[in-house]
């Protein structure tokens, strides 16, 4: 799958729904079926610090920086609060 770069927020959340989709797939450890509720690992959120627009990467390096069980959902909710303008 060849990774582009995402230019919205809401294609940032998509993004990341889709890595919760494989992690629900591909893990032992995932008890839902509900992409929204699979903790953010540290890897889908570098991945996706990785593929931003450069005007957000430092920003959104900073904001998952503690070591906290957000769930995607936790996540998106605090992108659009952010970047809401």
């Amino acid at each position: 799958m060849q990774q582009t770069q995402w230019k919205t927020i809401e294609q940032e959340i998509q993004r990341l729904r889709k890595m919760a989709v494989a992690e629900i797939v591909f893990s032992d450890d995932i008890n839902t079926r509900n992409p929204d509720l699979v903790p953010c690992t540290p890897v889908m959120w570098r991945k996706l610090v990785q593929l931003g627009p450069q005007e957000y990467s430092s920003a959104l390096a900073i904001m998952k920086r503690d070591e906290t069980e957000e769930t995607v959902l936790d996540i998106a909710k605090k992108l659009r609060r952010t970047y809401a303008d």
